[in-house]
């Protein structure tokens, strides 16, 4: 088989097992989605506002994040986290001044590379054997998962100071049972106030980060807040990729 066939192959393979929602035959379409996604701003924008300008994490908030990032997690490219967390703190300190301030203030994008992800199969259920029980999942760098966290975290900590830790937060040793109680008992509150019930379920532990970026995006913009906030995170994501190894050759 030819070099060419072989690509026309694998191509036709990863379209099976990676399937985005926009390359199914069930997805809502455009329209929809962005109809949905205006329900998002409408509901959240009936809470409190929130106004903040885009901040980036200092020094001390930076360097424990990075300290705290997990092991062992796969990632595109050659850049792992245990990288930066064995790296020295001048080392660390310099990185943060040259590449995280500038990309959260809007003074510089990253270079396409760190935009490419690798797709690799994790296994669903059933016979291991079997293509046709995996699915595909696109990889970023850990390069750019630190730099959109960068990004997050001066708005999302704004935003979580404004929730109620048990309905809307993980609170450990909690269970589901008393978060779906917390949240009958907030609109319980509200009901007796004349106010209208809220109820905003996303499940997004399975999601694809497209959905998750732009549900997100959505839901900051019903907030109020900064939008040179949400300009920087979709420049960030602006232009992701994926790309297979074939032969050990991407």
């Amino acid at each position: 088989m030819s070099l060419s066939e072989t690509l026309e192959e694998a191509e036709e393979r990863w379209g099976r097992l990676y399937r985005h929602p926009r390359g199914e035959g069930s997805w809502c379409g455009e329209e929809e989605w962005d109809r949905r996604l205006e329900e998002v701003r409408k509901v959240v924008a009936r809470g409190k506002r929130i106004w903040t300008e885009v901040e980036p994490p200092d020094w001390d908030t930076f360097r424990t994040y990075v300290r705290q990032l997990p092991e062992g997690k796969g990632g595109a490219g050659m850049t792992r986290y245990e990288m930066y967390k064995q790296a020295g703190e001048e080392e660390l300190r310099v990185w943060y001044e040259r590449v995280v301030l500038p990309v959260v203030r809007g003074e510089w994008q990253p270079e396409q590379w760190l935009k490419e992800a690798d797709l690799a199969l994790v296994h669903k259920k059933g016979d291991g054997t079997d293509l046709d029980h995996f699915r595909g999942i696109g990889l970023l760098t850990h390069t750019f998962k630190i730099l959109e966290w960068a990004i997050l975290s001066s708005v999302w900590r704004r935003i979580v100071q404004c929730l109620d830790h048990d309905i809307f937060g993980y609170v450990h040793n909690r269970s589901v049972c008393q978060a779906l109680w917390r949240v009958r008992a907030e609109n319980d509150k509200r009901r007796r106030h004349g106010q209208e019930w809220v109820w905003l379920s996303l499940d997004l532990q399975a999601c694809f980060d497209t959905v998750l970026r732009e549900v997100g995006l959505a839901a900051s913009e019903g907030l109020g807040v900064d939008p040179a906030w949400g300009e920087r995170w979709k420049a960030l994501w602006r232009d992701l990729g994926a790309r297979i190894k074939i032969e050990g050759k991407r």
